[in-house]
C-alpha cells in the first residue's frame, strides 16, 4: 500500500490566511501608536537638549539670551550673527557655527539646512525631511518672550534679553513646533500653523523657559494660553 500524503486543505489554508490578517490588523495600530510614541519622547529628548543649550550660553553671556534677530537690532554692539536660535544655540547642540563661514548670516547658509539640520536636534521625527529654520517644519522660538520696545516693532527682537527679568519662567513659552521662524501669536492658536499645535497627531511638546519640557493636546493649548495686551512684563504666551 501507498504511504498517505498529509496536506493542508485549501479551507484550511483560507482559515489560517484569514487568522494572520485578523492579526496583523489588531497589531498594526498598536505598533503605530508605538512608534509615535517613540518619536514624542525622542522630539521632547532633543528639545531638552536644545534647553540646556539656551543653559549654556546662558552661563558664557551673563544670563543673556541672544537675540530673535539681530537685523533689527539699531545697536551699534551688536553681534555678526543675525539670527538668533540656531547661530547662537547650535554649537551648543553639536552643530558648527555659521556665523563668518558663511556671508556672516543664517540666511546665507540657508543651503547647508539638509546636511546640518537633518536628524539632528533640531528635526521633529514627525517630518524630519523638510527641516529648516524658515519656511519648513521646525521647531521656532516665541517672539513674545521679550520686553516691548518703543521704536518700530512693539517687541524687542534685535537685542539679547536678561534672562531674570522674565517672570514665571516655568509657564513661558520658549520653543516649539512651527511652520514659519517663531510661533505665531495666541489669536493664531489653533487657526494656523504658525504654532503647530498638532504636529505630534493630538498635540505637541513645548520647551519652557526655565528648561523644562512637557507634552500638550492641541485643544489643552487652545483652552488655556493666555496672552496680556500690551504686556511690558512679559507675562504673555503663558501655558500652565
Amino acid at each position: 500500500m501507498k504511504p498517505r500524503k498529509s496536506a493542508f486543505t485549501l479551507i484550511e489554508l483560507l482559515v489560517v490566511i484569514s487568522i494572520v490578517a485578523l492579526l496583523i490588523s489588531i497589531l498594526l495600530p498598536a505598533l503605530g501608536k508605538a512608534r509615535e510614541a517613540s518619536w514624542t519622547s525622542k522630539c521632547m529628548s532633543s528639545m531638552k537638549q536644545i534647553g540646556l543649550g539656551f543653559a549654556m550660553y546662558m552661563a558664557d553671556y551673563k544670563d543673556y539670551l541672544p537675540p530673535l534677530d539681530q537685523n533689527r537690532s539699531t545697536n551699534s554692539w551688536r553681534t555678526p550673527k543675525q539670527y538668533g536660535m540656531w547661530n547662537c544655540i547650535g554649537p551648543y547642540t553639536g552643530m558648527r557655527d555659521w556665523a563668518g563661514e558663511h556671508t556672516g548670516s543664517f540666511w546665507g547658509a540657508y543651503k547647508q539646512r539638509h546636511d546640518t539640520m537633518k536628524n539632528s536636534v533640531w528635526t521633529c521625527p514627525f517630518n524630519h525631511r523638510d527641516a529648516a529654520p524658515w519656511g519648513g517644519d521646525m521647531l521656532a522660538e516665541s517672539i513674545y518672550m521679550t520686553p516691548v520696545s518703543s521704536w518700530g516693532n512693539p517687541y524687542q527682537w534685535g537685542d539679547p534679553r536678561f534672562f531674570l527679568n522674565i517672570p514665571q519662567p516655568s509657564v513661558k513659552i520658549h520653543v516649539s513646533h512651527a511652520t514659519d521662524w517663531h510661533l505665531s501669536s495666541v489669536a493664531n492658536v489653533g487657526v494656523t500653523t504658525q504654532f503647530d499645535i498638532n504636529r505630534h497627531k493630538t498635540g505637541t511638546p513645548i520647551l519652557f523657559a526655565d528648561g523644562h519640557v512637557r507634552f500638550f493636546d492641541a485643544q489643552y493649548i487652545i483652552d488655556n494660553i493666555t496672552d496680556l495686551a500690551d504686556d511690558r512684563d512679559i507675562n504673555n504666551f503663558n501655558l500652565r
